[in-house]
């Protein structure tokens, strides 16, 4: 059996039972059936399902907490935060997708070195794919190292066209992240 998985599990068993029991002590919702109040926040607090491989737990979390990052809940961020990270790093031959999401975890954690190891990780699953420039890029850019995000732009400018001819379906799914990076890289590059 492996150690790491069953950790990952069990972590998530113990969280969703917590907030199974918190989310009984909230305020019902004004109507029932709602998911969202007015403001566009969860109505109710109840845990991703424990269902499906590593990689689907892993994403649900992924999703959660950038939903909650969004809504500006940083109690809810940082509490499922870790678990985040553990279910992807519990996750076997992630894809550079996975990567990708482990490294915007790893830098909302501020662990920009960890990160970086994680864009070198996608690179050397498939050299030239823009999530490992992007992550490099990022990653320096938060630990304040302008000249390495300036190259990791570079390189994401150089495999930009080719890369986005490959249509990914990662590159699908987060095509608003890439016009971003590619708006961000030529207004640090210069190009």
């Amino acid at each position: 059996m492996h150690v790491v998985p069953a950790i990952a599990v069990a972590l998530l068993a113990l969280v969703g039972a917590w907030w199974l029991g918190r989310s009984a002590t909230a305020p019902a919702p004004a109507r029932a059936g709602m998911e969202l109040t007015a403001t566009g926040s969860p109505a109710t607090r109840t845990p991703p399902p424990l269902t499906g491989s590593m990689r689907e737990q892993a994403d649900r979390l992924f999703e959660r907490i950038m939903q909650a990052r969004t809504r500006g809940d940083r109690e809810e961020v940082e509490f499922f935060l870790p678990m985040g990270i553990q279910a992807y790093q519990a996750v076997d031959d992630p894809d550079p997708d996975a990567l990708f999401h482990l490294g915007l975890l790893q830098l909302e954690s501020r662990a920009h070195e960890h990160a970086r190891a994680t864009a070198a990780r996608i690179r050397a699953a498939d050299d030239g794919h823009l999530f490992a420039s992007a992550l490099a890029a990022d990653a320096a850019l938060a630990a304040g190292d302008t000249t390495s995000a300036k190259a990791s732009f570079s390189v994401f400018l150089e495999d930009y066209d080719e890369q986005v001819r490959r249509a990914l379906p990662e590159y699908e799914l987060h095509r608003p992240a890439l016009d971003d990076y590619h708006e961000q890289a030529r207004r640090l590059v210069g190009a």
